[in-house]
C-alpha cells in the first residue's frame, strides 16, 4: 500500500462578512475583513508524524492571481501580523492574524494568505496552503457614515413620468420619494422668504411716509434753505424787534478809527456781512439779545457746532469772569451801586447762552 505524503489544509477561516462573486462561470466566496482587526485562520497537518510544535511556519500576503506567487510589497513592516496557538496533538495550528493598513490602490483588490510550514532539520519537509480569497476594508459597513441627504437648497428634479404611467392611476401617499419632499420644502421656504421680504418693504415705505410728513412740518434751517434744488420755500419768521437801517446811518464807536472802504471791490458776502454788522451795532441791548436768541433757537446741531468752533477760533472764552464785581455779572442780581435796571426776563437768555457755549 502506497504511503500518503504529508499535506497542509485550511480547515477554518473567519471574517465579518462573506461576498459571493462569479468569475468565468464559477462562484467564489470572498471573506471580508477589517484592517488592523484580528480574524482566525486554522490550519491542519495531515499524514505527518512530526508535530507542528517542532516545525517552523510563516504567513505571506499575496495577490489573488493564478500563479499565487506575487507577494504584496512592503517597506519595513510586514502587512500581516499574527499570533499562533497549537493544540495538544500538534496537528492543528490557529493563527490570530490581522492585516495592516494598505494603500488606496489595494482598496478593491483580493488577496490570499499563504501559510508556509517547514522542518528546520530536514529540507525535504516544506508544505504550504492557501486561504480563501480575502478583501480588506477600512471600516465595517454598519459603522460607515451615511451619505448626506440632498438639502432643500439644491433640490434634484425628478423626471416626469410618462403619460402611460399617469393613466394607470395616481400613487398613494406612501409612494412619495425624498426628492419630492425636498422640492416641496424648497417651495414652502421660498414662499415664506418672499412673504417676509414683502412685509419688510411695506414697513420701510410706511416709515418713509412718516419721515416725509414730519420733515414737512418742521422749520427749515439756514443750510437747508441755501441748498441747491430745494423744493421747499424758506419759512418766513417775523422779526418784530429787528429794524432795517440805511447803510449811511453808520456811526463809529467813540475812539474807533474812521471807516475806510477797501480800495478793491468787495464781494457780495462781504457787503452783506458788513451791512449786518452795522445794522446789529445800531440795535439796543434788548433787541440784540432777542435777535440772537431767535437765531440760535432755529439752528441745527451742526450749525451750533460751527458757531462754537468759530468762537474757539476767534479766541473767545465763554467762562464766567472772576475779577468783575457782582453788579456787572449777568449771573447775579444787581448791587446797590449798579445803575442798570435789572430785568428778570433777561435771566432765561443768560441760562440759554451758558448751556449753549
Amino acid at each position: 500500500m502506497m504511503e500518503k505524503s504529508p499535506a497542509l489544509f485550511v480547515t477554518r477561516q473567519t471574517s465579518i462578512s462573506e461576498d459571493k462573486i462569479m468569475t468565468k462561470g464559477k462562484t467564489f466566496t470572498v471573506y471580508v475583513v477589517v484592517k488592523n482587526s484580528p480574524f482566525q485562520l486554522a490550519v491542519s497537518l495531515k499524514n505527518c508524524e512530526v508535530s507542528l510544535k517542532h516545525l517552523s511556519f510563516d504567513i505571506l500576503l499575496i495577490y489573488d492571481m493564478p500563479d499565487y506567487n506575487k507577494e504584496v510589497a512592503y517597506v519595513s513592516t510586514k502587512p500581516v501580523d499574527y499570533k499562533t496557538a497549537i493544540n495538544e496533538k500538534g496537528d492543528e495550528i490557529v493563527f490570530d492574524a490581522k492585516i495592516s493598513a494598505l494603500s488606496s490602490q489595494h482598496e478593491d483588490s483580493f488577496f490570499r494568505l499563504k501559510i508556509n510550514v517547514w522542518d528546520p532539520n530536514s529540507p525535504h519537509l516544506q508544505l504550504s496552503a492557501l486561504s480563501h480569497p480575502v478583501k480588506v476594508i477600512s471600516k465595517p459597513v454598519n459603522q460607515r457614515k451615511p451619505r448626506a441627504k440632498k438639502t432643500a437648497s439644491t433640490p434634484v428634479l425628478r423626471k416626469q413620468p410618462s403619460k402611460s404611467k399617469l393613466s394607470q392611476g395616481s400613487s398613494s401617499p406612501d409612494d412619495s420619494s425624498p426628492v419630492s419632499d425636498c422640492i416641496l420644502d424648497a417651495t414652502s421656504h421660498s414662499h415664506e422668504l418672499l412673504t417676509r421680504i414683502d412685509a419688510q418693504q411695506q414697513e420701510t415705505v410706511s416709515l418713509l411716509h412718516q419721515l416725509i410728513a414730519t420733515s414737512s412740518k418742521r422749520p427749515r434751517t439756514v443750510f437747508e434753505e441755501s441748498a441747491p434744488h430745494n423744493p421747499y420755500p424758506p419759512p418766513q419768521y417775523p422779526n418784530q424787534h429787528i429794524k432795517n437801517y440805511p447803510l449811511d446811518a453808520y456811526r463809529p464807536l467813540p475812539g474807533a478809527p474812521p471807516f475806510r472802504p477797501s480800495p478793491s471791490p468787495a464781494s457780495d458776502f462781504e457787503s452783506s456781512f458788513s451791512a449786518m454788522v452795522r445794522s446789529f451795532s445800531l440795535l439796543s441791548t434788548e433787541e440784540k439779545q432777542t435777535s440772537i436768541f431767535k437765531i440760535l433757537s432755529t439752528m441745527s446741531a451742526y450749525e451750533t457746532d460751527q458757531i462754537e468752533e468759530l468762537i474757539d477760533t476767534c479766541g473767545a472764552h465763554c467762562r464766567k469772569p472772576h475779577n468783575l464785581p457782582a453788579e456787572y455779572s449777568f449771573y447775579s442780581e444787581p448791587g446797590p451801586n449798579c445803575d442798570v435796571q435789572f430785568r428778570p426776563e433777561s435771566l432765561p437768555y443768560d441760562h440759554f447762552y451758558e448751556n449753549m457755549f
